[in-house]
């Protein structure tokens, strides 16, 4: 085993030193600023905030010349918050809801173009969906992804189109980007998704975001069911279940994070 001074271990102790300090500094800094307040070289802190740029880690503006935290270290942060509070602070209200609409309750995250489901709760009637914690879904045809997708940054949904194609799941599928924009503006617009088949033929979802404690969208929350039981004059009724449990969740989570 390497000791810690090796050149390779201290390259990654030199890149960790940067990263963290760039989370102590809310409006960013300069190279120069970083290598002073690291103690480094500033070509050394320049070519390692390169390499924290191009993994997403370190965000740069070429107009004020500032570096600042990346858009990765906040999904890796709040992968790590939801796996360890989320399923606690979101189960009472996942079942309260599952009671009110007798239908199953999923909870989910996103991650690498794909939603991790983190909690299920079944209704008293079966959907076609045979879901677990731990399972994945792609999100452009699902509910929860969907509303997870059009609350990302810029540049992570611009990642997401050039790393995933969009194929078809089932003849409802939408597979062009262009609709696919279209559909995620409307899911701003409205503050909720709906997946009609687009997964599988016979299961419709309506979802919802869950904000996390840093007030950002972190999670999202749907209600699913077969197609026999859908009815597009429910989904009001629905919509505002799905948004009390979602703000009661909020609430939950953020408490939890004090």
């Amino acid at each position: 085993m390497k000791n810690a001074t090796s050149p390779p271990l201290r390259t990654i102790h030199r890149a960790l030193d940067i990263l963290e300090c760039l989370g102590t500094i809310r409006e960013g800094a300069t190279v120069s600023e970083m290598a002073r307040k690291v103690g480094l070289h500033v070509s050394t802190v320049h070519r390692l905030l390169g390499v924290l740029k191009m993994r997403g880690y370190a965000d740069y503006d070429p107009a004020s010349r500032f570096y600042r935290v990346g858009s990765k270290l906040f999904e890796a942060g709040s992968r790590y918050l939801a796996a360890l509070d989320l399923p606690e602070a979101a189960r009472p209200h996942l079942e309260q809801l599952r009671n009110r609409v007798n239908e199953t309750v999923h909870l989910a995250i996103y991650t690498q173009g794909e939603v991790v489901e983190l909690a299920k709760v079944s209704g008293g009637r079966a959907t076609s969906v045979a879901g677990r914690p731990g399972a994945r879904y792609p999100a452009y045809c699902t509910a929860l992804g969907k509303v997870l997708l059009a609350h990302l940054p810029p540049e992570e949904f611009a990642n997401f189109l050039d790393q995933r194609r969009l194929v078809h799941h089932t003849s409802r599928t939408i597979t062009t980007p262009h609709r696919l924009k279209r559909e995620l503006r409307a899911v701003v617009k409205e503050g909720y998704a709906l997946d009609c088949g687009e997964m599988e033929e016979d299961l419709y979802c309506i979802g919802v975001p869950i904000w996390g404690p840093d007030g950002r969208v972190r999670a999202a929350l749907s209600v699913a069911m077969p197609e026999m039981r859908f009815a597009a004059s429910k989904v009001p009724t629905w919509l505002k279940l799905l948004q009390e449990a979602s703000q009661s969740i909020s609430r939950q989570w953020g408490l939890m994070g004090e």
